[in-house]
């Protein structure tokens, strides 16, 4: 276009089809970059209409000259310091231009690394930082080498995404404190900031140990006044972010991005620094219909408050929040400028004048429109700090970079790594010591040891599931906090049953021995009255031989049940762990690496000798029977998989999104909430956001089907799960309103999508369950439909066993708090208790029966274990078929075929094929007339 003009003279006009206007009186200065680091060559035809003006790289000498300036007149201030200060500024300077000349030659930008791009701004922040300290603090070459490392860490270091690259630096860095006669040891994990709130200056923090108490205390001040409540556990690396954070914007112009991956509280971060150094933080709330006009107005408010009342301000971005490339264009020119083109209408310069006015004048300057609006601009560039938190997965944040080069140059870039082996013990010892219980166990430091080993091998394996499979397992700090959270607080429920199971049988225990004594006192009275009153006295011995018959047998099954629960309780700790990890990290697995999860898991608590029960498994620890069945009823596939998910979602502390391809999700979610009056809406529905209001409000079940790979950011408060009290009411944001939380409320997100790609930031948001069918998920479903069929009779006596042992199990308890209250509070003759030999009686006969059921459910599952295996080649053929069949879609799209359509055409092969004696006949005959029926419906 630009070439157009230069050649022609003008355009064509776009509406005016082939009138070409002709443009006067323009000239053109246009800037460019060297080609590199994304930055591509302009055409000849271009260039030869420009004349060249080339900015070389300054000289080192004028490097300098210009930072031996700037140093030196802060130098000079330091009256405490007995040194050679012109020696020590040249030395500094000397050896910053130096350590900045080696990285932009070693550091090269990458597609990986794309934000490695330093220039002198880099040079001058360091010196920039150095000058925030206090003169009179510094006393000797120690404390302003160790400054200096200091600030070169933040400039040059925060930003490396890799530890190669941080230790490269750091040895480079501590070569040159090296030759300043300062030891390594020196400055190993310096801190500096300004976290006293009696001592605003910017010194040294020695005492690490006080850090986490202050930030809490500071912490526990903001959510005085403050919502949504933060909520951050400070350890070594978060203490570490916060002061880089507040070193930053506590700066005149100083701005930042947060880069990082891993779901780590940024956000929170920058509330917290932002808190300590006094200034309001203000993130803009995307609403549904939020457009580049309303965005426009929002960041002007914030500037004018800034610009007009002299305050400072942080506003807060995230990159997961831009619905349009717009914004992230204006963020660019605020960056550089504090400006973005034509965003002041008459009557803001107005305001902006009549205000701004008096403080020219007061200056001694000329209070001329031009003078008013620099003055303005100078104020809010100095009060208004901008910190992005940016993801640098994928081509976005690449192409951001490269279109966008403020980013990078008018910003401190700190990146959020992983946590480190340390970081994460640290979190987990935090947590774990708020259950006072474990601290008493021998294996305590191995719980936590544990905890860590579980969150890396689930980070092994997300990378060999995405290796393997070519799907993605979204593994975050949040996931880690999960796990954590889930354990303290299932383990508690857990406890709580089983200490007050214990407490009920340990009392019928003593009540049962100390009547055993009664009754035994009982029968040698009788005995002795014998000779006196024959009759009467056999009688009585009968009852109380009787009665003491009962009470040894009741009293043998009530030690069972005392050795039984203490074996429980032995075990609960690595059987909630083993759940709690499942739950936190098991969702987008499937079947295959969740079993292999299960095994190092159990491994990792036999190293550390964590006792846990043999049979611990997430459905083992956190379903039964009975619920499992439930959940089938409903719609549920029966599939281990499947029942697993479902358990997911009752315990999980997120909201649920379904991969569910095949729409079983959808399906049991609909039966399930039926009854509950289930809001289903799409977020194409132009009622979608009244839809979810009323049924936040109103506390009912919500199915937000069909979504894609992005979400509208309206979204946020509710997947987040920020409400907060307002006037004894809980509430939440939704858009540009307040709407009352009901706490029955719940949320179920669904997509048709087989793989889809979701940002990082959204897996810590939701719990993303997989429900894609597997092989094995596939063969499992198949065999319900081959048992219901071919063996029904071991299907009905399994579901007939589950139900039988329940309603036993029920009325066992029932019986035994019978017993328990009847010898607590019997008064008369105990054996002329008639209730109470009944009940005791009862009770062997029930216990009797559970031992039965027990044992015919045993046989009755090997039975179904053993059909299956006989059935086999009738679920391997079917499932390759399957799989065969859904490929298709690769050749054209008109082949899709859903799998309620393949189980119809399965079902009525069973039904259709000729019944046979000889087991492997019948199996000949379903596999060629199921083969025939789908051939014939596919082609």
């Amino acid at each position: 276009i630009i070439r157009q003009w230069m050649d022609h003279g003008g355009w064509y006009d776009k509406k005016a089809v082939g009138v070409f206007k002709n443009i006067l009186d323009v000239n053109f200065v246009c800037a460019i970059g060297p080609p590199g680091g994304g930055r591509t060559c302009l055409t000849p035809r271009l260039l030869r209409h420009f004349n060249f003006l080339s900015f070389p790289e300054l000289e080192d000498s004028c490097k300098a000259t210009i930072f031996c300036s700037i140093l030196g007149a802060w130098l000079g201030l330091c009256t405490n310091l007995q040194v050679d200060r012109a020696d020590l500024r040249d030395r500094l300077v000397g050896g910053t231009i130096s350590m900045f000349s080696t990285i932009i030659s070693k550091l090269l930008p990458t597609p990986s690394k794309s934000h490695y791009v330093f220039n002198l701004r880099d040079i001058s922040k360091v010196f920039h930082g150095i000058i925030l300290t206090q003169p009179d603090s510094i006393s000797s070459i120690t404390d302003v080498v160790k400054l200096w490392y200091h600030e070169c860490c933040r400039v040059f270091q925060d930003r490396l995404v890799s530890i190669e690259d941080r230790d490269w630096l750091g040895e480079k860095m501590k070569e040159r404190v090296s030759e300043f006669g300062v030891g390594c040891s020196e400055v190993d994990n310096l801190l500096y900031g300004r976290l006293c709130k009696e001592d605003k200056s910017y010194t040294e923090i020695r005492d690490h140990a006080k850090i986490p108490v202050i930030l809490q205390e500071y912490m526990d001040d903001y959510n005085r006044v403050n919502t949504p409540k933060l909520d951050v556990i400070f350890f070594r690396d978060t203490i570490q972010h916060v002061c880089r954070v507040s070193r930053i914007i506590r700066q005149p112009q100083g701005s930042a991005i947060l880069l990082g991956v891993t779901g780590d509280d940024r956000q929170s971060l920058v509330r917290l620094a932002s808190h300590m150094v006094g200034y309001s933080c203000v993130q803009i709330e995307m609403s549904r219909m939020y457009g580049v006009k309303e965005w426009r107005e929002s960041v002007k408010s914030v500037l004018m408050r800034s610009g007009i009342e002299d305050t400072p301000a942080v506003l807060l971005f995230s990159d997961t929040e831009r619905s349009n490339e717009l914004f992230i264009e204006y963020l660019n020119s605020l960056l550089c400028s504090g400006d973005i083109p034509s965003l002041y209408s008459p009557q803001d310069m107005d305001v902006i004048c009549n205000s701004i006015r008096p403080v020219v004048e007061k200056a001694g300057l000329r209070a001329t429109e031009s003078n008013v609006f620099a003055e303005y601009i100078r104020r809010v560039r100095d009060n208004c700090h901008f910190v992005i938190c940016m993801s640098p997965v994928g081509d976005l944040f690449r192409c951001r970079i490269r279109k966008f080069p403020n980013l990078v140059n008018c910003c401190n870039i700190d990146w959020f790594s992983e946590w480190s082996c340390d970081s994460l013990r640290s979190v987990a010892d935090t947590h774990l010591r708020r259950i006072s219980e474990l601290y008493r166990l021998p294996y305590a430091d191995g719980l936590v040891g544990v905890c860590v080993d579980m969150h890396q091998s689930v980070m092994r394996a997300s990378i060999e599931y995405t290796t393997e499979l070519d799907r993605q397992s979204c593994v975050t700090s949040v996931s880690y906090m999960e796990l954590l959270r889930l354990f303290q607080s299932i383990l508690a429920v857990k406890m709580s049953e089983l200490n007050e199971e214990r407490d009920r049988v340990s009392r019928g225990l003593d009540k049962l021995l100390s009547t055993v004594v009664v009754v035994s006192g009982l029968q040698t009275e009788v005995e002795k009255a014998q000779v006196k009153e024959k009759l009467v006295a056999t009688q009585r011995r009968v009852k109380a031989q009787e009665l003491m018959g009962v009470l040894q047998d009741e009293t043998a099954k009530w030690r069972n049940s005392i050795t039984r629960l203490d074996k429980l309780q032995e075990n609960i700790i690595g059987d909630v762990l083993l759940a709690s990890g499942a739950v936190a990290y098991f969702g987008s697995f499937t079947d295959n690496f969740r079993d292999s999860l299960t095994q190092i898991w159990k491994s990792k608590l036999i190293e550390r000798s964590i006792p846990y029960s043999n049979d611990s498994s997430l459905l083992n620890t956190l379903c039964d029977d009975v619920t499992a069945r439930e959940y089938q009823l409903s719609g549920l596939p029966r599939d281990k998989t499947s029942v697993e998910n479902a358990v997911i979602v009752k315990f999980s502390k997120r909201w649920s999104l379904f991969i569910d391809p095949q729409g079983q999700a959808n399906r049991w979610i609909r039966s399930l909430e039926r009854e509950n009056s289930l809001d289903v809406v799409k977020l194409t529905d132009k009622d979608f956001l009244r839809r979810l209001e009323n049924a936040v409000r109103f506390g009912k079940p919500c199915l937000l089907e069909e979504v894609g790979e992005d979400l509208d950011p309206v979204l946020d408060p509710i997947l987040t799960r920020h409400t907060y009290t307002q006037a004894g009411s809980v509430v939440v944001k939704l858009g540009d309103k307040l709407v009352p939380y009901h706490e029955d409320f719940r949320l179920y997100i669904t997509t048709k999508l087989h793989n889809p790609s979701y940002t990082h930031e959204l897996a810590t948001k939701l719990t993303i369950l997989n429900f894609s069918l597997t092989p094995r998920r596939l063969e499992d479903q198949l065999m319900c439909f081959i048992s219901a069929e071919e063996t029904s009779d071991l299907e009905d006596t399994r579901n007939c066993l589950i139900t039988n042992n329940a309603r036993l199990r029920r009325e066992m308890k029932e019986i035994e708090n019978t017993i328990l209250f009847k010898l607590s509070n019997n008064v008369g003759d105990i054996v002329e208790d008639v209730e109470l030999i009944d009940a005791l009686q009862t009770s062997k006969v029930k216990y009797q029966e559970i031992l039965n059921n027990v044992a015919t459910s045993a046989q009755n599952n090997t039975a179904i274990a053993t059909t299956r295996s006989v059935y086999t080649p009738v679920l391997v053929r079917a499932r390759i078929l399957f799989f065969c069949v859904s490929d298709l879609v690769t050749l054209d799209p008109m082949y899709q075929y859903s799998l309620e359509w393949f189980f119809r055409i399965f079902l009525s092969s069973l039904a259709g094929a000729e019944k046979r004696g000889v087991v492997a006949d019948r199996i000949s005959q379903i596999n060629e007339y199921f083969t025939y029926s789908l051939y014939s419906n596919v082609c």
